[in-house]
């Protein structure tokens, strides 16, 4: 077809600027005039604020951004934060239906996001929060069966801290000063920390997640226990703590061991062994069971045996 009409070079750049121009002011003033659909009152744009609308904003449009909702929920730093979070989801004015984080998932999260939903579970376990989902075996066509996410299944089992009013009980803060006597209060609702002599601070959670700052105030997390009125701290890195073992300790490390003291134990295992098999044998020939055995005595059932 001919063509009816020309346009130039510094033509078409002048209508794409006219354009662009357009754009930039409409969106612009969508975002920055106070009461705009995508307003953020800096007074109220807390830390919580800003991971739920990352975390909402990853599930919006055609399809869902797992990266993003990944990286919303690993900055969740505790379980206290991640309440917080929860309930902000669930009151974003773009939430039309009021789901909170795991009414989400379950919304975006297709049978093809079993990775996805696990890598989010395991998330939240590092901040002490618990979460379940099914899955189920699709077969294949070539024979083989492949791992799917049930929809619908994903939940979060912890129960929410009411940080108002959570507090410690006896039983707990006495098996915290296990670990130190000198046990703080700590300005985070549902925290107590004991300060240390390196000039780092480890925070006990009611939820019993642990905090471990360092000096250069870097964050371990982890989870603590206190079963049998024993205490026990397991840090995310591998080092473990309890009274027992005495002090921290990695997974690899190994009590040293007194060559001299283990032969002696292992000497003092085999001589008990020799001796109630002794017993046994005395009894079965009718024998008093003194569990006696030289020389003579050996010479003397031998010769009973050959009867």
């Amino acid at each position: 077809m001919k063509k009816l009409y020309f346009l130039d070079e510094e033509e078409k750049n002048r209508v794409l600027s006219l354009h662009e121009s357009a754009t930039k002011k409409q969106y612009l003033s969508e975002a920055t005039e106070k009461g705009g659909a995508a307003y953020v009152d800096p007074a109220t744009d807390t830390p919580e604020a800003k991971i739920a609308r990352e975390f909402y904003q990853s599930a919006l449009g055609p399809g869902t951004n797992e990266a993003n909702m990944l990286k919303a929920i690993q900055s969740i730093k505790s379980a206290v934060q991640f309440w917080k979070v929860n309930e902000l989801v669930k009151n974003l004015p773009s939430n039309s239906g009021k789901l909170d984080i795991a009414g989400v998932i379950n919304d975006e999260m297709g049978r093809d996001n079993l990775e996805d939903v696990k890598k989010i579970t395991e998330a939240l376990k590092v901040i002490g929060i618990t979460a379940t989902y099914g899955s189920e075996d699709r077969k294949l066509n070539s024979g083989g069966v492949a791992k799917l996410f049930k929809e619908n299944t994903f939940k979060i089992t912890s129960q929410p801290i009411n940080t108002a009013t959570k507090t410690f009980t006896d039983a707990a803060t006495a098996c915290i000063k296990q670990f130190s006597s000198d046990v703080k209060t700590s300005s985070t609702p549902g925290f107590v920390y004991t300060p240390l002599a390196d000039g780092s601070n480890l925070f006990f959670g009611v939820n019993y997640s642990i905090q471990y700052q360092t000096k250069g105030k870097s964050t371990i997390y982890g989870n603590w226990s206190c079963k049998g009125n024993v205490l026990n701290i397991i840090r995310k890195d591998g080092l473990t703590w309890s009274k027992a073992q005495g002090g921290w300790k990695k997974p690899t490390d190994k009590a040293v061991v007194d060559p001299k003291a283990a032969y002696q134990q292992r000497a003092k295992q085999v001589n008990q062994k020799t001796i109630d098999t002794t017993k046994q044998i005395q009894q079965a020939l009718g024998q008093e069971p003194t569990g006696n055995l030289d020389a003579t005595y050996v010479e003397k059932v031998i010769d009973l045996l050959k009867q």
